[in-house]
């Protein structure tokens, strides 16, 4: 695809991406916005532009993470049916009318106001910070000097040191919530670990899951969840409802996406370390993490 087809295809597709979201005019500028900064570059730059129109208006972080998930299918399709016609004439006609109404504004408002000369601003007298010792001094308050602080007594530092095995212990147990499905606790330990432990970007990785989508069978229950996901993948919480086979074909799509970023010894590595973390669970009794697999 030639530069100028891809430009054509990135107004298009964020003309779509946007056309219930923003009203005509906001949306104008919004594709401006793409061509003066993000017409060049990778995919990360667009992450970068949908991010800036989400802030301009006032999106919120999971809307944004959902029309990520809208323009990137957009701007990959081959289909160009599903595409809008170019919107850069439009736009160029709107940005020149709205120039014409500027000057003539202009035009007006200079032929009104008689010219007057602006008087030199005053500069604003230089005022002094009193700190809080100088201002005691002049009080006449005897200032006390600080106590030296003293390290740690060694008794109390081997009681913290004695502590940590516990904390340890504590870490590998996950907390579940009273009636929380211990199959819901694995999985979500499994996908917020395995994100925790690789070194990459996260907009990257979100990336490479949404180009592999298409190779992997996620029924719309996992799919619906996705863009929800990866605006906090922390501490997002999957729905217990879903079917073994859906949470399945979720770790599938993580694993692919990795292994395109990493590589694919690197990546099923990473897995196998996850799953053997999550094996010490407490839930692992209840439900064995490698039946996911």
């Amino acid at each position: 695809m030639s530069a100028d087809s891809e430009s054509r295809v990135r107004r298009q597709a964020a003309w779509a991406t946007f056309e219930t979201h923003l009203k005509p005019e906001q949306r104008i500028e919004a594709l401006w916005m793409l061509e003066k900064s993000y017409q060049k570059g990778d995919m990360n730059t667009l992450i970068g532009y949908v991010t800036k129109v989400g802030e301009r208006y006032g999106f919120s972080d999971d809307k944004c993470k959902k029309l990520y998930y809208e323009y990137f299918k957009l701007v990959k399709s081959k289909d160009d049916e599903s595409l809008p016609e170019d919107p850069l004439p439009l736009m160029r006609r709107v940005r020149q009318d709205l120039l014409a109404r500027r000057q003539h504004q202009q035009q007006l408002s200079g032929a009104a106001a008689a010219p007057q000369a602006a008087a030199p601003a005053k500069a604003a007298p230089v005022r002094r910070r009193e700190t809080p010792q100088a201002r005691q001094k002049a009080q006449g308050i005897q200032i006390t000097p600080e106590r030296p602080k003293f390290a740690q007594p060694k008794a109390t530092a081997e009681a913290a040191t004695a502590t940590k095995p516990k904390a340890v212990a504590e870490k590998k147990a996950a907390r579940r919530k009273p009636g929380e499905d211990p199959k819901q606790v694995i999985f979500n330990f499994l996908m917020s670990r395995m994100v925790e432990y690789y070194e990459g970007g996260q907009d990257q990785l979100f990336i490479k899951m949404i180009e592999r989508m298409g190779e992997v069978n996620l029924p719309p229950e996992a799919a619906g969840q996705f863009s929800s996901w990866m605006s906090a993948p922390q501490t997002h919480h999957w729905r217990s409802a879903m079917s073994d086979e859906a949470l399945s074909s979720l770790l599938q799509l993580l694993l692919l996406a990795l292994s395109d970023l990493m590589g694919k010894p690197e990546a099923e590595q990473l897995m196998r370390r996850v799953i053997a973390e999550s094996n010490e669970l407490v839930e692992a009794k209840e439900f064995s993490p490698d039946s996911l697999l």
